[in-house]
């Protein structure tokens, strides 16, 4: 198991330090000066061993170890545990949740699955300085606002695949592979789930006042990222109803397509029905087939046939079927 520690200071910085193990930290835990614990690497009997050192409410260990991810947020007295999902980059699959085991002066985030971007926030936060109180509310704040924007950026991408394949459709609907636009719904999909998720974690975090964390002078930016968890679910809900569309669009074209290949295929039939009948006719096997003794019999049933294929072809054509 791998331990990633830091800690927050009253002025907002955050500094990695090396991990002094669980009794060290649980004897300095102070509120003013809190620590942020990444694991990753770990197993499900290491991490057993590790947060039993927390004295966690049972239902919170019970969470935490299980793979369903179930609960996405559960509120005891001195804790406070959310499953938040990241991976919104990721193309179609499993979900990958951030664990996360937050105290007043203690903040555990568990990597469970591919959650990428979490070296980004950390590196993110070290160069601009974004904390605004050194506090573990804050820290969970820009934590949950920061893969919440990333799901919003990822929606943006999708947005722009989808206008290029609406315009490829309206350009050559021949160009497009009905693959890309199953493969776009499929992953809209996966968005808008990781996105209601989201919202509910972070309107869980506002709508109850908790002993926790304390949220004081925060509600504003908590409020925001609602707001924006919120716009990015309603525009993923408008792009997925936007590939329904395309799916529909293209089903529609591809069908009156092969509607005009079948017309076609009908009328070069039905035309060369009536030679097919003459052929079979002067073929067959008869001593008193007087026509085959007639003088330029053959240049006559050519010039027969052609007149026949021609009248075929302008009755098809002043009927419309070549339109």
């Amino acid at each position: 198991m791998k331990t990633n520690c830091y800690r927050l200071s009253e002025d907002a910085f955050i500094t990695a330090v090396d991990w002094p193990g669980w009794d060290s930290v649980l004897q300095n835990k102070d509120p003013r000066h809190p620590y942020w614990l990444i694991i990753e690497d770990t197993n499900k009997v290491e991490l057993t061993e590790n947060l039993k050192n927390l004295n966690l409410h049972p239902l919170i260990l019970e969470d935490c170890l299980s793979p369903d991810h179930s609960t996405l947020v559960d509120r005891y007295s001195d804790a406070i545990y959310i499953e938040f999902p990241t991976n919104a980059g990721h193309e179609y699959g499993e979900v990958a949740y951030l664990s996360i085991i937050c105290l007043a002066d203690l903040i555990v985030s568990i990597r469970q699955g591919e959650v990428g971007p979490l070296p980004e926030f950390v590196n993110f936060l070290q160069e601009d300085n974004e904390l605004t109180i050194g506090s573990t509310a804050n820290l969970l704040y820009l934590l949950i606002n920061y893969f919440t924007e990333k799901t919003v950026t990822q929606s943006l991408v999708y947005r722009q695949r989808l206008n290029l394949l609406e315009k490829r459709l309206i350009q050559n609907p021949d160009d497009v592979d009905p693959n890309d636009i199953t493969d776009l719904k499929r992953q809209l999909t996966q968005l808008e789930f990781i996105c209601e998720d989201q919202l509910y974690c972070a309107k869980s975090l506002v709508i109850h006042d908790d002993t926790v964390i304390n949220t004081a002078g925060q509600e504003a930016y908590f409020n925001d990222l609602i707001s924006d968890a919120e716009h990015g679910l309603r525009a993923i809900t408008r792009l997925n109803g936007r590939v329904k569309d395309l799916q529909d669009d293209f089903t529609v074209l591809h069908h009156e397509s092969s509607e005009k290949r079948l017309r076609i295929l009908t009328i070069i039939s039905a035309i060369f029905l009536p030679l097919t009948f003459m052929t079979g006719f002067f073929g067959m096997n008869f001593l008193d087939m007087r026509f085959l003794k007639v003088a330029n019999g053959s240049l006559m049933a050519v010039v027969i046939m052609g007149i026949i294929s021609l009248g075929l072809l302008w009755y098809f054509k002043s009927r419309g079927w070549f339109d």
